[in-house]
């Protein structure tokens, strides 16, 4: 694929509306500020990715937490969103022929009466990127190594860093301090998509080091995925209503373990 074609059409994703004067940004740059309109693009596909972190405590505790999104995609109307945690699943998403069907840890599958919350939680989790990357928000550096193929695709291959602290900007108290990151990345040459992803990145705070490995790949692109529609209860409108009414719990750190003095 031709530079200026990879150029244009990331300038489109990135939705930059640039003259003759207003350089196209750089893959990398575009891949910094990609939708699930751009990942929608690569049409059918399948995403695996999984973030392991550990937390090591000065006083010799440790905390290991893992966390894996699956997501086989056909189109809104066709796709099934699987997040295993610590080995269980806790919560999947199929969408069939435009009928939502959900299930949590322990529970049976039911048939929604609307696939529109189904299909805001895809647009709001399928960035494991960014969720996993999130501490080092901004201190990412991304340094082209060589045209490459990744899953038969045009791709550019990026090795990771960690740029420097900008002048004059402080690490907030009790905030968590990057320290370091590095493996490499896949972008896609014609919708700066990450194809893959394997880095290794460590932040420290006082008595805690945190590091975090992220492993992501897309692949069967172009592929119909299969997506089998479950035996399901159909719940009511008013169990819906009451479903919608719960507020979601708060998001905290895991649980400390049993290695963890005192």
């Amino acid at each position: 694929m031709r530079r200026g074609l990879i150029l244009a059409t990331a300038l489109l994703a990135a939705g930059c509306s640039g003259g003759d004067k207003t350089p196209a940004p750089t893959l990398e740059v575009v891949a910094d500020q990609i939708t699930f309109k751009s990942v929608e693009r690569l049409g059918s596909h399948h995403m695996l990715a999984t973030v392991s972190r550990s937390d090591l405590w000065d006083d010799g505790g440790r905390d290991d937490h893992e966390e894996t999104a699956e997501l086989a995609w056909n189109s809104w109307d066709s796709f099934h969103l699987r997040r295993v945690v610590d080995g269980s699943t806790v919560s999947e998403i199929i969408v069939s022929e435009g009928t939502a069907f959900t299930r949590a840890k322990g529970t049976p599958w039911q048939a929604e009466l609307d696939a529109e919350p189904a299909r805001l939680q895809v647009q709001t989790t399928w960035n494991i990127w960014d969720t996993a990357m999130d501490v080092f928000s901004g201190r990412i550096s991304l340094k082209e190594a060589e045209h490459s193929v990744a899953d038969g695709r045009p791709a550019r291959r990026f090795t990771v860093g960690l740029t420097e602290l900008p002048v004059g900007k402080r690490i907030r108290s009790g905030a968590m301090n990057p320290q370091s990151i590095e493996g490499e990345v896949w972008l896609d040459e014609g919708t700066a998509v990450r194809l893959a992803a394997d880095v290794k990145a460590t932040a420290k705070r006082q008595g805690l080091t945190r590091t975090i490995h992220l492993h992501l790949r897309r692949g069967g692109v172009g592929e119909a995925q299969i997506i089998t529609r479950p035996a399901a209860t159909t719940r009511s409108p008013a169990d819906l209503l009451r479903q919608r009414a719960r507020r979601p719990r708060p998001s905290g750190r895991p649980a400390r373990s049993k290695a963890r003095k005192p």
